[in-house]
């Protein structure tokens, strides 16, 4: 099976299509209005899930739902990564669904697929009962009462807002064991350093991991109450502001960039990125506070795992830290020409923060590998030579990426509307060979 990232980029960039504003997407709350059945000759129903939720409640969102139902596998084999599975996702546009937006296929590896992307509705459903290989039980029913969900994917930190209408099916072969259809939305997270929720459940009594079908029909059994679920604000070493942004600024960039395409899941995924050149903004851009001087050495296209090493400066003449502001600028190749401005992002501080964070590479190929541990961060008044340094140009929070040639531009600076910085870069994003999980 793909890795789930290629999955998730697949429907993402789907998705996405026809919106070129990064206020359409974002970092997201997730909810489900409703699940309900698929036709009988959809499925032989020998894997079920019948399940009910509590309503969403939209003047506390980050009040989480609760599920109540059952997940029965009547098989002797238990569900497990031999299955293939089906994900189709409709968008609701105006008064009509269109269907199709996405449609997704993976020949295997169903099992740890589900568990890895939906890891809280993992939890709700099976509880600690599946650690290790991912096999369910066979000839047996997950039982679930009262369960608090979270619906957020930690392997998709943004999405498109709107309405879905999801149908997932699993099977083996040509048979196909289990079909749901689910309808929900996502919504703006309403903060952008995002919401810690404590979804480790403890209860007053023991929790039954299932129970055997009975007749055909599976009882529910009388369960008491969770006593303490945990939700609040996140803690500010656990997500930064910086990062939030990040997150809005890639789901811009995947949507503007969607906007004039077909969805394809090879127009994007796990990425290799490679810097072509560095060079300097027009004179008058910023007042010269900082400059960044580098090259290069050629990307090895031959041997991709290769790091480019990378020859400069950076002079400080003062001390850069998170009072700074910052922007980021990004335009696209399209053939001979570039489309300026598809994303233009403004950050009003923690920049030093920001840059550590989401280029460590970068930084600690600059600044020296002690320069990520500086606290708070910054840097010194004086000028940085670096020499021969490989450099790894990935992005730890961005799973995946768009493919192509793109053209950055950023500045910083401490006051409104003057830089002290500025540098433009020609950047490649290519795929990387996939790794194989079960």
């Amino acid at each position: 099976m793909p890795p789930p990232a290629v999955l998730l980029a697949a429907l993402l960039l789907a998705l996405v299509e026809g919106a070129a504003s990064a206020a359409y997407a974002g970092p997201y709350i997730a909810y489900v209005d409703r699940f309900y059945q698929c036709n009988k000759s959809d499925s032989d129903g020998s894997v079920s899930f019948f399940a009910y939720i509590t309503p969403f409640n939209k003047k506390n969102v980050n009040e989480l739902q609760r599920l109540t139902g059952n997940f029965t596998v009547a098989r002797s084999q238990g569900l497990d990564n031999s299955y293939w599975a089906r994900v189709r996702m409709d968008k609701r546009r105006g008064r009509a669904w269109r269907e199709g937006v996405v449609d997704v296929t993976a020949p295997t590896g169903a099992c740890s697929a589900t568990r890895e992307n939906v890891p809280d509705f993992w939890r709700a459903v099976f509880g600690n009962s599946i650690n290790g290989a991912c096999v369910s039980k066979a000839n047996w029913s997950y039982v679930f009462e009262n369960e608090p969900v979270n619906w957020t994917m930690p392997n998709l930190s943004v999405l498109p807002y709107g309405q879905w209408r999801w149908l997932l099916k699993m099977g083996k072969g040509q048979e196909t064991y289990l079909c749901y259809r689910a309808v929900g939305h996502t919504i703006p997270h309403p903060s952008p350093r995002g919401i810690h929720c404590d979804t480790q459940q403890k209860h007053a009594g023991k929790r039954p991991t299932g129970v055997p079908p009975v007749g055909g029909v599976v009882l529910l059994p009388p369960m008491r109450s969770p006593v303490v679920i945990g939700c609040g604000p996140m803690r500010s070493a656990q997500v930064s502001l910086w990062a939030g942004l990040l997150a809005g600024l890639l789901a811009g960039l995947l949507a503007a960039l969607l906007s004039a395409r077909s969805a394809a899941a090879a127009f994007a995924g796990p990425f290799i990125g490679y810097v072509e050149k560095v060079y300097e903004c027009d004179p008058g851009s910023a007042d010269n506070t900082f400059t960044l001087y580098a090259t290069l050495t050629p990307f090895n296209t031959r041997n991709t795992s290769e790091l480019q090493r990378m020859t400069g400066n950076f002079t400080s003449k003062e001390e850069f830290d998170d009072t700074y502001w910052a922007q980021v600028r990004v335009d696209q190749k399209r053939g001979r020409e570039w489309k300026i401005s598809l994303v233009n992002v403004n950050i009003p501080s923690r920049a030093c923060t920001g840059m550590r964070e989401n280029l460590p590479g970068l930084v600690s190929a600059v600044f020296g590998k002690n320069s990520t541990t500086y606290t708070p961060c910054h840097t010194f008044v004086r000028a940085y030579v670096f020499n021969n340094e490989p450099v790894r140009w990935s992005l730890p929070k961005v799973p995946v990426f768009p493919y192509g040639t793109f053209r950055i531009n950023m500045k910083a600076g401490k006051e409104k509307g003057q830089a002290s910085f500025c540098v433009n870069a020609i950047t490649h994003s290519i795929p990387t060979k996939p790794t194989t999980r079960s």
